[in-house]
């Protein structure tokens, strides 16, 4: 935090394809509570759905199974979180003019 001096956080939130919570969901929103209160920013959940699927596949395009190694996998889905949060961001700021 003290390096990237962040204006939000996003936390992803792992919910079941139908959108219904997981038994993690609410340790998840329990992080983004704790979050928010320690660092005073405003805290952004996103739906995880699909993304370490997402993020699998992309990886075993560029490098097969060794790229699914060594954490990766989560990287590249916590990437593909960011991503969805700032797409949604911009589609609802052109939805609004």
């Amino acid at each position: 935090m003290k390096k990237w001096l962040p204006d939000v956080i996003v936390v992803g939130i792992p919910l079941n394809m139908d959108g219904t919570d997981q038994s993690i969901s609410q340790h998840a929103r329990h992080f983004a509570n704790l979050l928010r209160e320690r660092f005073q920013l405003p805290v952004h959940e996103m739906d995880e759905r699909l993304t370490t699927k997402d993020a699998r596949e992309r990886l075993f395009a560029q490098g097969g199974y060794k790229a699914l190694q060594d954490g990766q996998v989560d990287r590249v889905a916590a990437q593909l979180i960011l991503q969805n949060w700032f797409a949604e961001k911009l589609n609802k700021k052109n939805d609004h003019g």
